[in-house]
């Protein structure tokens, strides 16, 4: 102790082993590598939790197709024809037209009613009413008690007082009244071999049947004929 100071007396310390090398660093890793297993396995089985419903899904599906794969089909009925001069279908108050290639209406039917018979794809119309629009640009009207046609309607029968209107080649009017007209659109004729009144303009005509091509405006009366014909003087309106 020197002079003027103080003595202090420390006990023995403790001795401490230390330890350095490969043992001292791989002691402690045998702990996280415990516990990172149980973690994996509760992540692998929370995600199969999550998408067992789809998998089920799935397998639902493919049974449901499979199954519906082996059921066979369920046989057709067989299609009961209807009897003879029965219509599969009728209509009111309609109209009917028929177009030409290039978009130009050609035939415009209109009726009471119309029925439909399958059995030879026919129409019959009742009360009917044509207009034919002719490629000279021309039109024609007609009508009927009744009509027949084709489900086309390239083919129309005039039936009971059938009545036609036109233009003769210089523009008279000319009305035709028969039993029985046939119209073709296919051509634009009208044609009959019954009996057929025709008036054109104050002259009146009877003759056993007619053609008339309604767009050249061409009539030819069929033998025997007999008309009553006005001077075209005595039927125009005086000055």
């Amino acid at each position: 102790m020197t002079p003027g100071g103080l003595e202090v007396n420390l006990p023995d310390l403790p001795e401490i082993s230390i330890r350095l090398g490969a043992d001292d660093a791989s002691a402690p890793a045998a702990g996280p590598a415990r516990r990172l297993r149980p973690r994996l396995v509760d992540r692998l089985r929370d995600t199969l939790a999550a998408y067992l419903p789809l998998l089920l899904m799935v397998v639902l599906a493919l049974a449901t197709w499979w199954l519906v794969k082996q059921v066979p089909p369920a046989p057709k009925a067989a299609a009961v024809p209807l009897p003879s001069g029965v219509p599969d279908y009728t209509m009111r108050g309609f109209t009917l037209e028929r177009y030409a290639k290039d978009g130009r209406r050609v035939l415009s039917l209109e009726g009471r009613q119309m029925r439909h018979f399958p059995e030879n794809d026919r129409i019959d119309i009742e009360e009917v009413r044509l207009q034919a629009e002719l490629p000279s640009g021309g039109t024609t009207a007609a009508t009927a008690r009744q009509a027949v046609a084709n489900n086309k309607a390239s083919e129309v029968r005039l039936l009971g007082g059938a009545v036609v209107q036109g233009k003769t080649r210089d523009g008279q009017d000319v009305q035709v009244d028969s039993e029985f007209l046939l119209y073709r659109s296919a051509d634009a004729t009208l044609s009959t071999d019954r009996p057929v009144r025709v008036r054109i303009g104050d002259s009146r005509t009877l003759a056993a049947g007619l053609n008339w091509n309604l767009d050249s405006r061409a009539l030819e009366l069929k033998p025997p004929v007999r008309s009553v014909l006005q001077p075209r003087s005595a039927r125009e309106d005086p000055p």
